[in-house]
C-alpha cells in the first residue's frame, strides 16, 4: 500500500506518542518548562494541535511565528511534511481555534485509509480504517473541547458515514429526527425542536426549506434533506453556549463544514462515485453520483476544491389516513331522521361520538433531482495570513403525485345516512363525550377520487469570505462576511377531483386501523362514468429568505493561563411569503356549461368522468379483507388541458402573505485558558464571557384585509456563559457549564396578520411583538476516555425556560374575528355554506376555533445522556480473528419537560411538543483493511406533534419507532471501493394518532426498504 493507505510502524509510534502527550497534561506541562523559547521546538507542534482542536474556544486560525530553522507553516491549517489526504480538520472551519506554534493538524499522522496498531509480543495487529477512524477523529474533537461537544466526521474523502445528514445526527446523544417521505428532514435536540437549534454552514447561520417535506418551511427551521451528505466532511454539535458563538440557540448549535484543499495531499486529489438505489416499494433503480476534485499547491501558496453530488429521487409512500376524527350530526341514524327526532338515542349517541373525517387509502410518489455543488479556495500569501472563499449551492425541484379514494365526511354529514355502526366506548373528558365510531355503513355518501400534484422547488446558495491575520505571536484577528439565500415554494399545487355525491353502500371498519376495511359496494369506482368533475384547485406560492452576516474577532494570547477575545457580529435576516390560488368550481369559473337547459340554474356539477382523461390506481398497501384496491383517478394534465384551467387568473391569498425583516447586532468579551492544579496531572480548562445583543424586527402582513407594517421597538439581551473542564487525569474529565441563552421567535410567527383554515374552521393569529424564548441552562458531564477510541460518559442538563409561545384558544363566530370573508378560499366548507353562514357545528357561539399566539408560561427541561464507545480490543488485545476488528457505539437519552396548555377552556399540563422522553442508538461495527460493515438501530419514543385541540381531540401524536440500517464497504484495491447498504430493514412505518386517551388512527405510512450498491474511485 502507498502512503495514502497505510502508515509505517514508525509513523504509528509517533502518532501514539503524540496522542499520549495530548491526553497527559503533566507531561505536556513539563515540556513547557520555565522558558517559553522551548516552544520553538517539537513541543510547539503539539500545542498547536491541541489548541486548534478546542472546539468551543472559537479562536480563528492564525499563523505562528516561524522558528529559527525553518519557515512556519500556513496559519489556519498547518500541515506536516507528509500530510494525510483526508485528515479531519482539528475543529470545524466555521469557528477555528488559533494555533500558538507549529503542529500537524488533527489526525495528520494517521493515513487516510488505515493505521496499524502495533503492540509488543505476539498479539495480532488491529487495523483502523474508515468508520473506526472517523469515530476516533470525532472523539478527539469532543475530548479537546471545553464545553459539551459531539461530532461526526467523514470516513474518507467525500464519504460521509450516512446518506443523509439528519440520519447521521440521530446517532448523536440527545438528538432525534423527524422524517419527510421516509428520509430524515429536521432535528430535535434535548427535547427542543428545530426552531431552538441554529444551523451554521461554514460558520454562517442558514435556513433551508424543502417545499414538499415541511409544508413550505416558513420559520427558522433547517431541512437537512435538501443537501447530499457527500458535500460535507464534518458535523459538530455544540450543546453548551459560549460567548464567542452568536446567540439564537436554546437547544444546540450545529456546524456543517465542507472540505478544504489543505485537508488533502499536495497536488491533485480526485474522487468519483456511482451508486444504484433500489426501493422495494417503488421497485425502481435510480442513480446517485458524487465527485470531488482538489488541488493543493506544493509551495503552500494556495489550494482549491470543488465537489458535486447528484441523485435522481424516487420516494413512494402507501398510507392509511383519516385526516383526523370529528363530531357531527348525520341526516339519519339506523333509519331515523335526526332532524325530525332530535332526542333519538341513536342520533344523540352518534352526534356525541367521533368518526373519521376523511378515511382513505393513499398512494404517493415523489420524483425529483437533488443537486449539490461546493467550491472553495484557500490562499496563503504569507506565513501570517490566510484568505478563504467558500461557496455552496443546492437545488431540489421535485414532483409529488397523490392519488386517494375516500368518503368526504368532513362537513357533509347532514346529507348522509349512517347505519350498522360500531361504537368504541371511552370515558368522557371535561364534560364531553369521547367515544369513537370505528365502523359503519353509509348511504348517500360523498365519494371522492382525488389526484393532487405538487410541483415543488427548493434552491439554496451561500458565499462566505474569511480572513485570518496574525500581527504578532500574541495578537491576531479574523473576519468573515457572507450571504445566503433560500427559496422554496410550489409553481403548482393542483387538485382535480372525481365526485359521486350520492353513493350508497359504503362501509368503513377501523377495528384493525393499520389495514382497515374501506369498501365501496355501490357504483363501480373503477368506472369514470360513475363520477363527475365538480371543482378544481391550484395554489402557487414561494418562501424566500436569507442571511447577510459580517463578523470581526480580535484575539490576544497573553499566556496559556489567560487568552482574551472580543468581537462584533452583525446579521440581517429576511423572510417573505407570497401565496396565490385559482380555486373554484368548474361551473363557477365558467370552464364548462353546466346550465344545460338555459334557465339560469346549473343542472350538473361539471363534466362527466372520461376514460381517456383518467388513470387506474392499484394500491399496493395492506388493506382489510373486502376493501377496494383499485379505483379510477382523474389525470391532471389531461383535465387541465381539456378545461384550459391554468388560464384562470390567480388571486392573492392574504392569509399567508407576509414579510419579516430582522437585524441583530452582537458584541462579546471572553477569557479562556488552561491552569495546572498542583504538581500532579490535574488541570482546568475554562472559558467565560458575556455577549450583548440587540434585536430589531419589522413585519408586514394583512390585518382585516388591509396591509399593515409593524416596526417593533428594539430589545436587548445580556447573555453570560462559562464552561469548565477539570481533568483529574489524562483520561477522566468533569465538565460544568452554565449560561443565559435566548432563541428568537419563528419568523413566520411574527406576522401582524393571521391564517384561516376554512376546511376545519380554524383561525390562527400571529404576534409581531412576541418575545424571544429565554432560559438559564446548567450542564454537568463526566467523561472517561479509558482507551484509544473509547469513552464512557454521562451528562445531565437542566434548562429553566422563562416563557414559551403558546396559543390561547376560544370558540367564536367568524364575524367575531374582524376578518373579511374574502380571505376564505373558495370550495372550502366555510365558503360553500354561504356568505353569511358560520359553519354547521350546531353551537350558538359559532364553530370556529380562534387562537392567538402569546407569551405563555415557561417550563423546566431536565435530562440525562449516557454514551459508550469502544473497539473490542479496548478490553482485551489478544482477541480471536473477526472479533478483534469489531467495536460498539451506543447512547441513551432521557428528557422530561412539561408546560400548561388550553383545551376547550380547560388548562392542563402535558409535555412539550416534539419531545420524546426516551431515545437510544446502538451500532455494532467490523473494520479491517479490506472490509467495513456496521449495523445500527435507532429508537425514538412517542411524541406530540400538534395540538392540543385537533377537532375536539386532545393532541395529534407520533407513536414510537425503531429503525435498523446496515452499511458495508470493501476495498478492492488502493483506489477502488465498493459498498452495499440497506436502510430501514424493518420497513418501519410512520404511525400517528389523535387523542392521547382514545388513540384514534390518524396516519399509517410505509416507505419500504432501500438498498444501495455503489463503487467509488479515488486518486
Amino acid at each position: 500500500m502507498d502512503a495514502r493507505q497505510k502508515t509505517t510502524r514508525a509513523q504509528w509510534s509517533n502518532h501514539q506518542q503524540c496522542n499520549h502527550q495530548l491526553r497527559n497534561p503533566q507531561r505536556r506541562w513539563h515540556h513547557r518548562g520555565g522558558a517559553r523559547a522551548a516552544l520553538a521546538g517539537w513541543s510547539s507542534a503539539l500545542l498547536w494541535t491541541l489548541l486548534a482542536a478546542t472546539s468551543l474556544a472559537q479562536e480563528p486560525p492564525a499563523p505562528a511565528e516561524p522558528p529559527p530553522a525553518e519557515p512556519a507553516p500556513a496559519p489556519a491549517e498547518p500541515a506536516p511534511a507528509e500530510p494525510a489526504p483526508a485528515a479531519p480538520e482539528a475543529v470545524p472551519e466555521a469557528a477555528p481555534a488559533a494555533p500558538e506554534a507549529e503542529a500537524a493538524p488533527e489526525g495528520a499522522e494517521v493515513s487516510a485509509e488505515e493505521v496499524e496498531f502495533i503492540d509488543d509480543g505476539e498479539i495480532p495487529e488491529v487495523v483502523v480504517t474508515g468508520f473506526r477512524r472517523s469515530l476516533g477523529a470525532a472523539l478527539e474533537k469532543k475530548q479537546r473541547s471545553t464545553g459539551q461537544v459531539d461530532a461526526i466526521v467523514a470516513d474518507d474523502i467525500a464519504d460521509f458515514p450516512d446518506l443523509n445528514l439528519a440520519e447521521s445526527l440521530q446517532r448523536v446523544p440527545g438528538i432525534a429526527i423527524s422524517r419527510a417521505n421516509g428520509e430524515g428532514s429536521q432535528i430535535t435536540v434535548r427535547g427542543l425542536g428545530g426552531l431552538y437549534t441554529r444551523i451554521r454552514l461554514n460558520g454562517m447561520e442558514a435556513r433551508a426549506g424543502v417545499g414538499n417535506s415541511s409544508f413550505n418551511n416558513t420559520g427558522r427551521v433547517f431541512d437537512f434533506n435538501l443537501f447530499a451528505s457527500e458535500l460535507f466532511n464534518s458535523v459538530v454539535v455544540r450543546k453548551t453556549a459560549s460567548a464567542d458563538v452568536d446567540e439564537g440557540s436554546l437547544g444546540s448549535v450545529v456546524d456543517l463544514n465542507t472540505a478544504r484543499a489543505f485537508n488533502y495531499d499536495e497536488g491533485f486529489t480526485f474522487v468519483a462515485g456511482a451508486t444504484g438505489v433500489y426501493n422495494d416499494l417503488s421497485d425502481t433503480i435510480r442513480p446517485r453520483l458524487t465527485g470531488l476534485v482538489g488541488y493543493r499547491d506544493p509551495g503552500g501558496l494556495w489550494g482549491a476544491t470543488a465537489s458535486v453530488a447528484y441523485s435522481m429521487v424516487r420516494q413512494d409512500t402507501v398510507s392509511t389516513d383519516t385526516v383526523g376524527w370529528q363530531k357531527a350530526t348525520f341526516r339519519s341514524v339506523n333509519g331515523v331522521v335526526c332532524a325530525d327526532n332530535p332526542m333519538d338515542e341513536g342520533c344523540l349517541e352518534v352526534a356525541d361520538a367521533h368518526h373519521p373525517r376523511i378515511p382513505r387509502f393513499g398512494q404517493n410518489r415523489t420524483t425529483g433531482d437533488r443537486l449539490g455543488l461546493t467550491a472553495g479556495v484557500q490562499f496563503r500569501p504569507t506565513d501570517y495570513t490566510e484568505l478563504r472563499l467558500d461557496g455552496l449551492y443546492a437545488s431540489y425541484p421535485n414532483r409529488t403525485d397523490q392519488r386517494r379514494l375516500f368518503v368526504l365526511f368532513r362537513g357533509n354529514e347532514s346529507t348522509m345516512d349512517l347505519r350498522d355502526y360500531v361504537l368504541q366506548l371511552n370515558p368522557p373528558r371535561f364534560g364531553r363525550g369521547n367515544n369513537s365510531i370505528i365502523a359503519g355503513t353509509v348511504d348517500n355518501a360523498w365519494v371522492r377520487s382525488e389526484h393532487v400534484r405538487l410541483d415543488a422547488e427548493a434552491r439554496f446558495h451561500q458565499l462566505t469570505l474569511a480572513l485570518d491575520h496574525r500581527f504578532s505571536d500574541v495578537f491576531f484577528v479574523n473576519a468573515m462576511a457572507g450571504t445566503s439565500r433560500s427559496k422554496a415554494g410550489f409553481p403548482h399545487d393542483t387538485t382535480v377531483n372525481y365526485d359521486n355525491r350520492a353513493y350508497d353502500g359504503y362501509r368503513f371498519d377501523f377495528t384493525n386501523d393499520k389495514a382497515p376495511l374501506l369498501q365501496y359496494s355501490g357504483p363501480d369506482v373503477t368506472d369514470p362514468a360513475s363520477f363527475v368533475v365538480p371543482e378544481l384547485r391550484d395554489r402557487e406560492g414561494s418562501t424566500e429568505g436569507g442571511f447577510d452576516t459580517l463578523e470581526l474577532n480580535v484575539h490576544s494570547n497573553l499566556f496559556d493561563e489567560l487568552k482574551l477575545a472580543a468581537g462584533v457580529n452583525f446579521k440581517r435576516t429576511s423572510l417573505e411569503n407570497k401565496p396565490f390560488n385559482r380555486d373554484g368550481t368548474v361551473c363557477g369559473l365558467e370552464l364548462f356549461e353546466c346550465d344545460t337547459d338555459g334557465d339560469g340554474v346549473d343542472d350538473v356539477l361539471g363534466p362527466a368522468g372520461n376514460p381517456e382523461l383518467s388513470q387506474l390506481v392499484d394500491y399496493p398497501g395492506e388493506v382489510g379483507a373486502g376493501s377496494n384496491r383499485r379505483w379510477t383517478a382523474p389525470s391532471i394534465d389531461s383535465w387541465i388541458d381539456e378545461l384550459n384551467y391554468y388560464d384562470v387568473p390567480l388571486t392573492l391569498d392574504q392569509n399567508g402573505t407576509n414579510k419579516v425583516t430582522e437585524k441583530n447586532l452582537g458584541y462579546y468579551l471572553q477569557a479562556r485558558g488552561e491552569i495546572m492544579l498542583g504538581a500532579g496531572d490535574m488541570r482546568l480548562q475554562y472559558d467565560g464571557g458575556v455577549r450583548y445583543v440587540q434585536t430589531r424586527q419589522t413585519s408586514t402582513g394583512y390585518v382585516s384585509g388591509i396591509i399593515r407594517t409593524v416596526d417593533r421597538p428594539m430589545y436587548d439581551d445580556w447573555l453570560p456563559s462559562a464552561n469548565t473542564a477539570l481533568w483529574f487525569t489524562d483520561e477522566l474529565v468533569l465538565r460544568l457549564s452554565a449560561a443565559r441563552v435566548m432563541a428568537r421567535p419563528g419568523l413566520d410567527q411574527l406576522s401582524p396578520g393571521g391564517t384561516v383554515d376554512p376546511v376545519i374552521y380554524l383561525v390562527n393569529f400571529q404576534n409581531p411583538n412576541l418575545d424571544p424564548t429565554r432560559a438559564n441552562t446548567l450542564d454537568l458531564a463526566t467523561e472517561w476516555y479509558f482507551s484509544d477510541g473509547s469513552i464512557l460518559a454521562i451528562a445531565g442538563f437542566y434548562k429553566d425556560i422563562d416563557s414559551f409561545p403558546i396559543r390561547e384558544s376560544q370558540r367564536g363566530t367568524f364575524a367575531s374575528t374582524g376578518l373579511p370573508r374574502s380571505v376564505i378560499i373558495p370550495l372550502s366548507p366555510a365558503d360553500v355554506s354561504g356568505p353569511d353562514a358560520e359553519g354547521t357545528c350546531g353551537e350558538p357561539a359559532g364553530c370556529w376555533d380562534i387562537s392567538r399566539l402569546t407569551d405563555g408560561p415557561g417550563s423546566e427541561i431536565k435530562g440525562i445522556e449516557l454514551a459508550f464507545q469502544a473497539p473490542f480490543t479496548a478490553f482485551y488485545r489478544a482477541l480471536p480473528p473477526v472479533i478483534r476488528n469489531m467495536g460498539f457505539v451506543a447512547n441513551y437519552t432521557y428528557v422530561d419537560a412539561t408546560a400548561e396548555y388550553d383545551f376547550l377552556g380547560n388548562t392542563f399540563t402535558e409535555r412539550l411538543t416534539g419531545l420524546s422522553n426516551h431515545q437510544y442508538n446502538a451500532t455494532l461495527y467490523y473494520e479491517d483493511p479490506k472490509l467495513s460493515a456496521r449495523i445500527s438501530a435507532a429508537y425514538r419514543s412517542d411524541f406530540l406533534i400538534t395540538g392540543p385541540n385537533q377537532n375536539d381531540n386532545l393532541w395529534q401524536y407520533a407513536e414510537s419507532e425503531t429503525r435498523v440500517d446496515f452499511s458495508s464497504s470493501y476495498n478492492v484495491s488502493d483506489h477502488l471501493k465498493v459498498s452495499l447498504e440497506a436502510l430501514n430493514l424493518l420497513d418501519t412505518p410512520f404511525s400517528s394518532r389523535v387523542d392521547v386517551d382514545a388513540k384514534r388512527r390518524y396516519l399509517y405510512n410505509r416507505n419500504g426498504r432501500t438498498f444501495l450498491l455503489g463503487a467509488r474511485v479515488s486518486y
